[in-house]
């Protein structure tokens, strides 16, 4: 997966995802009337953002608990985010050489906040020492030797999922009939997200 927009080359293109309608589940982002980009179907409506990019900026350390949406965390419901999305966590288990690039940064701040930070279920259940994106960070300079350390550090205080596998299995196993509490937090994160627009 490319680095998405905002946060010095974070993979920062999280999408909640809800039942879908129209649209297919698994359709790639796609450009609408040059201005908003289609990022993902929420309780029938389709939820968009501005394209532009942000300038590179540093990537902070993980939070000291994962958000309560977190797809790593095995507490959350399936079916919060879109396939796309649980599709990206597996991609961090591969060997360093064939991993993604780009820092998977927490979704629960817009692309462009100066407050972008690791997330911290990934942190927690991936082993930093082995992840290409860290080194690339520490190369490119999007987060200092310090936040590279502490995510490296990073000891999770709720159960996580074993792997990114693990979390992409469970996520997907209800994405087309989400719970009522999996659409209640896609609410709450859609009106979090600034930069989401309905």
């Amino acid at each position: 997966m490319s680095t998405s927009p905002g946060s010095a080359g974070a993979d920062r293109s999280h999408q909640p995802r809800g039942p879908s309608r129209g649209r297919a589940a698994n359709a790639e982002p796609r450009l609408n009337d040059n201005r908003l980009q289609t990022v993902s179907i929420v309780a029938g409506q389709t939820i968009t953002r501005s394209p532009e990019r942000s300038p590179l900026r540093s990537i902070g350390p993980p939070a000291p608990r994962p958000c309560r949406s977190c797809p790593y965390r095995r507490d959350v419901p399936s079916g919060v985010w879109a396939a796309t999305e649980y599709d990206k966590l597996e991609r961090y288990d591969g060997d360093t050489g064939e991993q993604p690039a780009g820092v998977f940064a927490c979704h629960q701040t817009d692309l462009d906040s100066p407050r972008v930070r690791v997330c911290s279920g990934w942190a927690g259940c991936h082993d930093g020492a082995h992840l290409l994106a860290l080194r690339i960070a520490a190369v490119d300079g999007s987060m200092t030797a310090d936040d590279i350390q502490a995510t490296v550090d990073y000891c999770c205080p709720v159960p996580l999922f074993g792997s990114g596998r693990e979390a992409a299995e469970h996520g997907r196993a209800a994405i087309d009939r989400p719970s009522a509490t999996a659409r209640h937090l896609i609410s709450k994160i859609v009106n979090v997200r600034g930069d989401l627009i309905t």
